[in-house]
Parts: structure tokens; sequence; C-alpha cells
């Protein structure tokens, strides 16, 4: 019950815009929030540069059971991160970060001596989402809060008394507390950047176009985990292509003990299909060279033809006319992913005074196999045909059965009509790495309406 109600929850919580449907909604778990976040918080060392910019101030021990002089120039030279921890909540994500640091500077005493100064941090963030408008959005934050190991001092060739080290450690820890909660605002909004780049991205699609991916909503943070909502549209020679407003919106996918899930909607692969579909009709002679079955096909049009009227084309070329009647488009079933597109074949001959003799036309709603993996986070999809059922739409010379003409069609649309699709297709169609989580290496699974990819 408990999982039903995050689900319905987070249905809701992800809401795209009126008038568009998500191409892509992926899930996260805390264990993969939390490997992102310090993934970012780590990278060139983001949050460690900002700890290093921490003003310490001077610290004067005068009086202090008559020693005198301070402790001066003191700096954070390393902050490390050694562990941290995500617990989603709803509508906010808590994060815990502990930091070793490294802090340095000069003990101007009865000699100057250098201090070293280490301590462990525990750094506490309760954040969510808001201001969310045209794929960006803010960071809101509700809590932050510093806790504070053991901090040790060293200061060469001088003991200090406890005093002083209680001094010490009271400035130091004063100046943190004013400085680490602001610090951290401003790494989180730097890490908001670094990862929403992650999520709006242009690919591009040959000579088709680009494209384009947006988030669709703010992110939906449930304590079962983060769900995230991304637009996919494409762009070509200055229009859009989005995925139809009518078109039914996928369901938001279980991690079923996965870190992350991406589900794709048909729609991603149909708007491609629609733009590197050939849009032109293909025309060739049914002759060896450009065909390799020719002299089957020919013959076995030749066998259905009435006596009386064979003898018009026997010694003609045969020419052969393919259009793509309608755009394909692709299902997704919990069975595999069908490809369907409606084709029409003319066969004709050309006459010695410029006509066009119809030797027949079919037609068929070819049922095309869609083999689909992920390489290098790329979706590739490979296209066999089925299923071939030949409709008879006309013919010039009295045929009327094209039943026996199946398997012949069949190895002409396979040599000569596929390849068109499948050679844009076999470049692959951009996968976006969603919070910077690339895919390598996926389980796929298809499921009534959208295609799944774990990792």
């Amino acid at each position: 019950m408990w999982k039903l109600l995050c689900l319905l929850a987070l249905c809701g919580l992800l809401s795209p815009s009126e008038g568009k449907v998500p191409g892509i909604r992926s899930v996260f778990s805390n264990t993969e929030i939390n490997k992102v976040l310090i993934s970012v918080l780590k990278q060139n060392d983001l949050l460690g540069n900002h700890l290093k910019a921490i003003t310490l101030s001077d610290i004067d021990l005068g009086g202090l059971l008559s020693l005198t002089g301070k402790i001066a120039g003191l700096k954070v030279s390393s902050a490390q991160i050694t562990g941290s921890a995500v617990v989603l909540l709803p509508d906010k994500i808590n994060v815990t970060i502990s930091v070793h640091v490294e802090i340095t500077g000069s003990a101007l005493l009865l000699t100057t001596s250098a201090v070293s100064i280490s301590l462990d941090l525990s750094l506490r963030v309760i954040y969510g989402f808001e201001n969310f408008s045209d794929g960006f959005l803010d960071v809101k934050f509700y809590e932050c809060a510093n806790a504070y190991g053991a901090i040790d001092i060293q200061v060469l060739g001088i003991s200090l008394p406890l005093s002083a080290i209680t001094t010490i450690q009271n400035s130091i820890i004063a100046d943190l507390n004013l400085q680490l909660c602001p610090i951290l605002k401003v790494v989180f909004d730097v890490a908001k950047v670094v990862l929403l780049n992650t999520l709006n991205v242009v690919f591009p699609l040959g000579i088709y176009g680009n494209v384009k991916i947006q988030l669709a909503s703010l992110p939906a943070l449930l304590d079962a985990y983060v769900g995230i909502d991304l637009y996919v549209d494409l762009q070509v020679a200055g229009t859009i292509i989005s995925i139809p407003s009518v078109a039914l919106s996928i369901g938001v996918p279980l991690l079923h003990n996965y870190k992350h899930c991406q589900a794709i909607h048909p729609g991603v692969v149909n708007i491609v299909l629609s733009v590197i579909s050939p849009k032109q009709p293909v025309e060739l002679s049914c002759t060896p060279d450009k065909y390799s079955k020719a002299d089957e096909l020919r013959n076995a049009i030749l066998a259905l033809i009435p006596a009386g009227s064979s003898a018009i084309i026997s010694a003609n070329t045969l020419y052969l006319r393919i259009f793509l009647l309608v755009d394909p488009v692709i299902e997704f079933k919990a069975t595999g992913a069908i490809v369907f597109a409606k084709v029409q074949v003319e066969v004709f001959v050309k006459n010695a005074d410029g006509s066009v003799l119809s030797v027949l036309v079919v037609s068929s709603n070819l049922k095309l196999a869609a083999a689909i993996s992920v390489v290098s986070s790329k979706l590739k999809i490979v296209l066999s045909i089925s299923g071939n059922p030949l409709l008879l739409v006309s013919s010039g010379v009295g045929i009327i059965d094209v039943s026996s003409l199946v398997s012949h069609f069949n190895n002409l649309l396979a040599e000569i009509f596929l390849p068109l699709i499948n050679g844009p297709l076999a470049s692959g169609i951009h996968l976006p790495a969603i919070l910077g989580i690339s895919l390598d290496s996926v389980f796929i699974q298809l499921t009534d309406g959208a295609l799944l990819l774990y990792i």
C-alpha cells in the first residue's frame, strides 16, 4: 500500500507543462542520488576549493598563563570528503557530508613556529527545489547545520596550555559557523547548474537535425525515490517535432532494486522514424545489378500473367517503384517491440513511346520486429520483417492473386527498402546521461507502452 501511495504521489508531482508529453521518465534511488551529488562535489574539487576560501581570524593568545603572541595566517590547506549519506524525504533531500579539513598557519609566540590543525566536519543540509521555468529551477534550503569532531592542534616545538588550545578551537569553530552555510549554498547552486546541464541537452541526429532534451517539471522528491521528467523534441529545419499531446503518457517506472531507471516513450522513437524514413519513392530496374533476386521476382510475376498478356512484357525490363505510404510507428509491448509501416510497390514496364504499363500494384501493412540495444548511451534499433500481408491494389495485365509473391516481396523490401531506415537507425539515438549517469551497461525491459532501461 505504501509503495502504491508513493507511486500515485510521484505521478501527481511529475505533472509536466500542459500540452506536452514527457519522452523520458526517470527514477533514482537515494544511494544513486548520493553517488551523483558527491561526484559533482568532488568534480574539480568543487567543495574543497570553496572551503579553502574560508577566512580564518588571527587568534590572540596574550594573557593565557603568561603566554604572549598569536596564531596568524590561518588558512584551509586541504578539505577532503570522507563520507556521505542521502535520506529522501517528501519534497526534500537530507544530505550529510563528512569532511576532513587541514588548516595551516604560524604561531608567533616565543619563536615563530608552524601550526597544523586538523578537524573532522559533518555538514548537514536539507534542500528542495522551487521556481521551475523552461527547464531551470532554484535550490531551496530548509536547513543547514554543522557538527565537529575532535580538533587536533600541533605547534612545532611548543607545548600549548589547555586554555590556549580551547581558545584556538573556539575561534576556528566560530569562523566556520559563520561561513559554512553560505558557502554550501554557493556550492549547491553550482552543483545545480552542473546537473541541469545533463538534463537540458541537444544531440545531433546526423543530417536530419537535432534531438533536444529538456527538464519538463520540478523533480519529484519522495522518501522512496527521486523522479525526473524530460521532454524530447526533434529540431528539423527550423521546426520542432514533439510527441503529440494526444499520446498516452507513460507511467512512472519502479526501481525493482535497481539504482536508476529510464522509461522511454515510444513517441521518442516515432518522431525519429518520421524524419529518417524515405519521403520520395524508390525506383529501380528489376535487374540483378540493382536487386540480387530480380530474376526470381520477374519469373514469379510472369507466371501470374494470363496467357496473351505475358507477351506484352516478356521482352521488356520490369521496373519497381516503392512508396512509403505512412510513417513507421513503433509499439512497445511486454512481448517485444514492433514497428508498423504501410508500403506500396508498383511493378511496371516502360514502352518505347515513353508511356508506362502498370503490371501490378500491391500494398502491404509491414510488421517489423525491432531488436533494441543500448551502446555507449545510444539507443540502437534494427528492424526485420516479421509479417508482410500483400493486398493487390491493381493490375494492368490481369493478375488477380498475389499470395504466391509474399516471400518475393519480403526479399525485395528487406534488401532495398529496410536499409533506408536501418541505416540511419544504426547511428543510434542519443540518450541523455541524466544527472551524469551514462547508460553504458543496462538491463533492457519492455512493458506495454514503454521501454525501460535499468542500471
